[in-house]
């Protein structure tokens, strides 16, 4: 196990601590020596993020945000659709007066995809093709639209939700169909392939992904990948 996070933690205040017994182990993370409040012990970028899909029993919309790094397209007022002063949030609301980014981008400064994806710069929106959306940007490649089409129906909580089509809690198919379109360049096989194997040590907690449906419409999507 330390050989997994060694190499993430040895240029920094912290290591990684394991308790427990064989069949219990916790981990806890520690720091080498005194830091000051507010200072980042930490940081890694991440391989990957996608949004997920809208929390079933939410009563107020999924909120806007950036199609590669997840950065709000709006602002907590225009989210709860009530002003600052107003007074009325929830105690649930009222946390994302002090939690939600301050700096939401206005719409009008958004970057869209010819096919409607959101990105909050032009940067964003680059990466994302040069990662996987060149692959999955249904403009470039007809045969992803089953795949979103099926995205759009479990957002909508559809029939396949109650069916046991889709049980991966709010993970997005899309997740899925990022990943593997990741391994279709040689840096992205790469990164996936060091991420797989790094789960294999100590594998995190796992996804019920079990779907058929969902992987036939990924292999519909992307059938140039190895193994999809």
């Amino acid at each position: 196990m330390d050989a997994t996070y060694m190499p993430l933690t040895a240029d920094g205040p912290i290591r990684v601590r394991f308790a427990g017994t064989e069949t219990t182990k916790a981990r806890s993370l520690v720091t080498t020596r005194r830091l000051a409040p507010g200072t980042i012990a930490y940081a890694e970028p991440p391989l990957l993020l996608c949004p997920n899909l809208p929390e079933r029993d939410c009563s107020h919309p999924a909120p806007r945000c950036c199609a590669h790094c997840l950065r709000a397209l709006d602002s907590y007022q225009e989210l709860f659709a009530k002003p600052l002063a107003d007074g009325s949030f929830t105690p649930e609301e009222a946390c994302f007066t002090t939690l939600w980014p301050k700096q939401a981008v206005p719409p009008q400064d958004a970057i869209r995809c010819e096919c409607g994806e959101v990105y909050c710069c032009l940067e964003c929106k680059q990466e994302a093709t040069k990662q996987y959306h060149q692959h999955l940007c249904p403009r470039r490649n007809p045969h992803v639209q089953p795949l979103l089409d099926l995205v759009a129906r479990l957002s909508a909580g559809g029939p396949e939700t109650e069916t046991g089509l889709w049980v991966s809690q709010n993970i997005s198919p899309m997740m899925v169909a990022r990943l593997l379109a990741m391994t279709m360049d040689p840096l992205g096989r790469e990164r996936v392939g060091n991420f797989v194997a790094s789960e294999r040590k100590e594998p995190q907690e796992a996804w019920d992904l079990r779907c058929p449906a969902v992987f036939d419409a990924v292999r519909q999507a992307l059938p140039g990948v190895t193994g999809a």
